[in-house]
């Protein structure tokens, strides 16, 4: 992974008081915040900052946030024996990820059923949808109307 040591600062549409960064793979980048000079101030250097594109950690901040989301991650799973929670057939039935082609909004849910133990988190789009809340009202009456998944909530 590259990391803040490859943004470019130097692009010729960026100035001194609107910088734009890019990532490894050249995707525009907004700074955060206006650094001084050509390098980040202190209270920057505590903001995360990702790729618009690709969602790469820019800066230390960044990558200190996500290893510790990882090593959340991997707490819970040590703490379960090492194996992540089995989902009920109802969750089990359900598609972790179902986006429509092309570009829409989507919506990230935690998926719970009264009668079954864990969560399923499932991501979804609807080319029909405009906006967040319609995307998860959507989710939610597919879900409903499937005898299969009746109840998840």
């Amino acid at each position: 992974r590259r990391g803040a040591s490859h943004i470019d600062k130097t692009a010729p549409h960026a100035s001194a008081k609107h910088p734009h960064y890019h990532c490894a793979q050249g995707a525009r980048v907004e700074a955060v915040s206006e650094p001084s000079g050509s390098n980040m101030d202190d209270s920057d250097a505590d903001k995360p900052l990702f790729c618009d594109e690709t969602g790469e950690a820019l800066n230390d901040a960044a990558k200190r946030l996500v290893l510790s989301a990882l090593a959340a991650d991997k707490l819970g799973l040590e703490s379960n024996g090492g194996v992540a929670p089995t989902l009920g057939p109802i969750l089990a039935s359900i598609p972790a990820v179902a986006c429509a082609p092309g570009t829409y909004k989507y919506v990230q849910v935690q998926l719970t059923h009264p009668r079954e133990a864990g969560a399923l988190l499932a991501v979804r789009s609807f080319s029909t949808c405009e906006y967040h809340a319609e995307t998860y009202r959507e989710l939610m009456r597919a879900l409903g109307r499937d005898a299969a998944t009746a109840g998840v909530v």
